[in-house]
């Protein structure tokens, strides 16, 4: 039998599901749910990500006292969201999330570079406020002292990944040429 561990991070709420297959047979059990909300901390919306980390933690141990062996975990969040690194591979402040409104001034500074119709047809991804350039292009405004201090980006579920196991995996390296 093979079991694995899968944390399903949602809009409003996440959970940790243990799958496990025997005899192509496949079984989910959920065995942690817990509320997912942004935070909106001075003007910012950001994830509470120490909670988060805490309720994966929480789940973590809840599977160990099972005694059931894990074969892998994958986790899974919003695609679009981000946290920097410093140097030192600290988190640099909160990640920001999807819903903050500096993702619609970023769509402006993006627009001065190149026709959203042009970026549609260059990249086939949608142009949806909260997409990364248009967040990138938003902290290049808003928390620009903060992107001049990192040095890699990572992805939500690596983010989580990262602070579970000290391991960057598919980690941006920054500066990156913003162009704007």
């Amino acid at each position: 039998m093979s079991t694995f561990l899968a944390f399903d991070f949602g809009a409003s709420s996440g959970r940790a599901i243990l799958t496990s297959i025997e005899n192509d047979i496949i079984k989910m059990k959920e065995i942690h749910r817990f509320p997912n909300e942004p935070v909106f901390l001075g003007d910012k919306y950001i994830w509470d990500f120490p909670r988060l980390l805490n309720e994966m933690k929480i789940a973590l141990r809840k599977v160990a006292i099972t005694n059931i062996e894990i074969e892998s975990i994958g986790i899974d969040t919003w695609g679009v969201d981000y946290g920097l690194l410093d140097y030192e591979g600290n988190l640099i402040g909160m990640p920001m999330h999807y819903r903050d409104k500096r993702n619609l001034q970023g769509v402006k500074e993006v627009e001065k570079i190149i026709n959203l119709e042009k970026l549609y047809l260059r990249t086939g991804i949608s142009n949806n406020t909260f997409n990364t350039c248009f967040q990138l292009a938003g902290d290049k405004l808003k928390r620009n002292t903060i992107l001049n201090n990192t040095k890699c980006l990572l992805f939500m579920p690596d983010l989580f990944a990262y602070y579970l196991t000290g391991e960057k995996k598919m980690n941006l390296q920054l500066p990156l040429h913003l162009g704007f």
